[in-house]
C-alpha cells in the first residue's frame, strides 16, 4: 500500500523548512523526523547533503554506534565543522575515513577523547584521476585532539 502524505504536509513551505528550521535541529531530532514519513525522510536526506555542520547533543552521543556514523557519513557532503568528541565507542578509523572522503570542504574536526583513531583514519581514498581534482586537502583541516 502506497504511503499517504499527511494532509498538513500540503500546507508546509519546504524551502523554509529546509533552509531555516532543519539547520537548528540536532541529529536525534532529524532522525526522529525522518522516521515519520517518506517525505520527511527525503527532506532530511537533502538537508544532510547540504548541511555545513550537524549538532550531536550529549544525549545522542552516548547512544550512537559505529554503524550509525557509517550510515550517516555518505549522506553528508558539505560539512565544514564536525564535532565527534567524547565518542570513543563510535568513532573508529573507518568512520573517520568515511567522513573525510565524503566531505572535502571540512575545515574543523574535533576528535578529542576518541581513543580508537590512529593514523590510518586519515588515509584518504583517491579515486580515478578525474576525481583527484576534488580529493581532500588535508593541509586545510584543523584537527582538535
Amino acid at each position: 500500500m502506497k504511503q499517504q502524505i499527511p494532509g498538513i504536509l500540503n500546507y508546509l513551505n519546504w524551502d523554509i523548512l529546509h533552509d531555516h528550521i532543519l539547520p537548528y535541529l540536532d541529529l536525534g531530532t532529524l532522525h526522529q523526523l525522518s522516521a515519520t514519513c517518506h517525505t520527511f525522510y527525503e527532506l532530511v536526506d537533502s538537508h544532510l547533503a547540504y548541511a555545513t555542520h550537524i549538532t550531536i547533543t550529549e544525549k545522542i552521543r552516548k547512544s550512537l554506534k559505529e554503524r550509525h556514523l557509517l550510515m550517516l557519513a555518505p549522506k553528508t557532503g558539505n560539512l565544514r565543522n564536525l564535532d565527534l568528541s567524547n565518542m570513543s565507542n563510535a568513532v573508529s578509523n573507518k568512520v573517520l575515513k568515511s567522513f573525510l572522503n565524503s566531505n572535502c570542504e571540512l575545515k574543523i574536526l574535533n576528535i578529542s577523547k576518541c581513543s580508537n583513531i590512529g593514523p590510518d583514519g586519515f588515509n584518504i581514498d583517491h579515486g580515478t584521476p578525474s576525481e583527484n581534482e576534488n580529493s581532500y586537502p588535508l593541509a586545510k583541516l584543523e584537527v582538535l585532539v
